[in-house]
């Protein structure tokens, strides 16, 4: 092992990697795409699947669904697929293409 350590100034600009950058954060375990909370997937269904909802909460709801990726188990066991399916025939052209796009995913 080397007897001395060799530091440099810090004013110098010289960046190592183990210091994160400024303006970014840590992930939360919620954030990441492969964690799914089976109660969110569950309230996004039923706003999905209410009548009534106004075309920014559905789009809302399904951007919501987009960044996850649930198990098939998950999707299953929810029926969550099945609620995505028949929003591809909504009536709004954003609606439908977005809801086309998760049930591919």
């Amino acid at each position: 092992m080397d007897k001395y350590v060799i530091r440099n100034p810090e004013n110098l600009g010289i960046s190592s990697g183990s210091k994160s950058s400024p303006g970014t954060k840590q992930a939360t375990l919620e954030s990441l795409k492969g964690v799914v909370i089976i109660e969110d997937i569950i309230r996004h269904k039923i706003i999905l699947e209410l009548r009534d909802q106004t075309t920014n909460d559905l789009l809302k709801s399904l951007m919501e669904l987009d960044k996850k990726q649930p198990s098939k188990e998950i999707l299953i066991s929810t029926g969550i697929g099945r609620t995505v399916h028949k929003l591809c025939k909504h009536k709004e052209i954003e609606v439908a293409s977005l809801a086309q796009k998760i049930y591919r995913d």
